[in-house]
Protein backbone atom coordinates (compact mmCIF):
# COMPACT_ATOMS: atom_id res chain seq x y z
CA UNK A 1 0.00 0.00 0.00
CA UNK A 2 1.36 3.41 -0.90
CA UNK A 3 2.05 6.03 1.74
CA UNK A 4 -0.66 8.31 0.32
CA UNK A 5 -3.24 5.54 0.57
CA UNK A 6 -2.15 4.73 4.14
CA UNK A 7 -2.58 8.38 5.13
CA UNK A 8 -5.98 8.54 3.44
CA UNK A 9 -7.19 5.36 5.21
CA UNK A 10 -5.91 6.66 8.58
CA UNK A 11 -7.66 10.01 8.09
CA UNK A 12 -10.92 8.32 7.09
CA UNK A 13 -10.76 5.94 10.05
CA UNK A 14 -10.12 8.80 12.48
CA UNK A 15 -12.93 10.84 10.88
CA UNK A 16 -15.29 7.85 11.25
CA UNK A 17 -14.27 7.47 14.90
CA UNK A 18 -14.94 11.15 15.60
CA UNK A 19 -18.29 10.97 13.79
CA UNK A 20 -19.36 7.89 15.76
CA UNK A 21 -18.31 9.59 19.01
CA UNK A 22 -20.37 12.63 18.03
CA UNK A 23 -23.41 10.42 17.39
CA UNK A 24 -22.86 8.84 20.79
CA UNK A 25 -22.64 12.21 22.56
CA UNK A 26 -25.82 13.49 20.95
CA UNK A 27 -27.51 10.24 21.98
CA UNK A 28 -28.42 9.34 18.42
CA UNK A 29 -26.77 5.94 18.93
CA UNK A 30 -26.25 3.82 22.03
CA UNK A 31 -22.90 2.69 23.39
CA UNK A 32 -23.67 -1.00 22.96
CA UNK A 33 -23.97 -0.49 19.19
CA UNK A 34 -20.84 1.64 18.94
CA UNK A 35 -18.37 -0.79 20.51
CA UNK A 36 -18.22 -3.11 17.50
CA UNK A 37 -17.59 -0.15 15.18
CA UNK A 38 -14.79 1.10 17.42
CA UNK A 39 -13.21 -2.36 17.37
CA UNK A 40 -13.28 -2.45 13.59
CA UNK A 41 -11.82 1.05 13.29
CA UNK A 42 -9.00 0.22 15.72
CA UNK A 43 -8.18 -2.94 13.75
CA UNK A 44 -8.23 -0.93 10.53
CA UNK A 45 -5.85 1.65 11.98
CA UNK A 46 -3.48 -1.06 13.24
CA UNK A 47 -3.45 -2.79 9.85
CA UNK A 48 -2.99 0.58 8.15
CA UNK A 49 -0.19 1.89 10.35
CA UNK A 50 1.70 -1.43 10.49
CA UNK A 51 1.79 -2.57 6.84
CA UNK A 52 3.54 -5.89 7.58
CA UNK A 53 0.82 -6.86 10.06
CA UNK A 54 -1.63 -7.74 7.28
CA UNK A 55 0.88 -10.05 5.59
CA UNK A 56 1.84 -11.61 8.91
CA UNK A 57 -1.78 -12.15 9.88
CA UNK A 58 -2.49 -13.62 6.43
CA UNK A 59 0.35 -16.11 6.84
CA UNK A 60 -0.65 -16.90 10.44
CA UNK A 61 -4.24 -17.66 9.49
CA UNK A 62 -3.06 -19.58 6.39
CA UNK A 63 -4.83 -17.48 3.76
CA UNK A 64 -3.37 -17.41 0.27
CA UNK A 65 -3.67 -13.66 -0.25
CA UNK A 66 -4.20 -10.69 2.08
CA UNK A 67 -7.25 -9.70 0.01
CA UNK A 68 -8.88 -13.06 0.78
CA UNK A 69 -8.32 -12.54 4.49
CA UNK A 70 -9.77 -9.01 4.36
CA UNK A 71 -12.82 -10.29 2.46
CA UNK A 72 -13.29 -13.02 5.07
CA UNK A 73 -12.92 -10.50 7.91
CA UNK A 74 -15.50 -8.24 6.25
CA UNK A 75 -17.86 -11.18 5.88
CA UNK A 76 -17.47 -12.05 9.57
CA UNK A 77 -18.07 -8.41 10.50
CA UNK A 78 -21.30 -8.32 8.50
CA UNK A 79 -22.41 -11.55 10.18
CA UNK A 80 -21.73 -10.05 13.61
CA UNK A 81 -23.74 -6.95 12.75
CA UNK A 82 -26.56 -9.12 11.40
CA UNK A 83 -26.59 -11.25 14.55
CA UNK A 84 -26.56 -8.15 16.73
CA UNK A 85 -29.52 -6.69 14.85
CA UNK A 86 -31.37 -10.00 15.11
CA UNK A 87 -31.01 -9.98 18.90
CA UNK A 88 -32.12 -6.35 19.09
CA UNK A 89 -35.11 -6.99 16.82
CA UNK A 90 -36.14 -9.98 18.92
CA UNK A 91 -35.99 -7.92 22.13
CA UNK A 92 -38.02 -5.12 20.53
CA UNK A 93 -40.60 -7.60 19.27
CA UNK A 94 -41.07 -9.02 22.77
CA UNK A 95 -41.33 -5.52 24.23
CA UNK A 96 -43.87 -4.53 21.58
CA UNK A 97 -45.98 -7.61 22.36
CA UNK A 98 -45.95 -6.79 26.09
CA UNK A 99 -46.90 -3.17 25.44
CA UNK A 100 -49.73 -4.22 23.15
CA UNK A 101 -51.09 -6.51 25.85
CA UNK A 102 -50.83 -3.76 28.45
CA UNK A 103 -52.67 -1.31 26.20
CA UNK A 104 -55.43 -3.88 25.67
CA UNK A 105 -55.80 -4.43 29.42
CA UNK A 106 -55.83 -0.68 30.11
CA UNK A 107 -58.41 -0.15 27.37
CA UNK A 108 -60.60 -2.81 28.96
CA UNK A 109 -60.28 -1.13 32.37
CA UNK A 110 -61.19 2.27 30.92
CA UNK A 111 -64.25 0.79 29.22
CA UNK A 112 -65.36 -0.86 32.48
CA UNK A 113 -64.85 2.38 34.42
CA UNK A 114 -66.82 4.35 31.82
CA UNK A 115 -69.68 1.85 32.13
CA UNK A 116 -69.64 2.16 35.93
CA UNK A 117 -69.55 5.94 35.68
CA UNK A 118 -72.48 5.88 33.24
CA UNK A 119 -74.49 3.67 35.60
CA UNK A 120 -73.71 5.99 38.52
CA UNK A 121 -74.81 9.02 36.49
CA UNK A 122 -78.11 7.33 35.59
CA UNK A 123 -78.83 6.52 39.26
CA UNK A 124 -78.10 10.10 40.35
CA UNK A 125 -80.33 11.43 37.54
CA UNK A 126 -83.15 9.15 38.70
CA UNK A 127 -82.81 10.42 42.30
CA UNK A 128 -83.00 14.03 41.16
CA UNK A 129 -86.35 13.46 39.38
Amino acid sequence: MTLELQILVAILAIFACVYITRLLRTKRIELKYVLLWYLVLIMLLILDLVPGALNGLTALLDFQLPVNMMFFAGFIFVLLILFSHTVILSELSKRNERLTQMVGLLDQRVTELEKRLGETDKKSDERDV
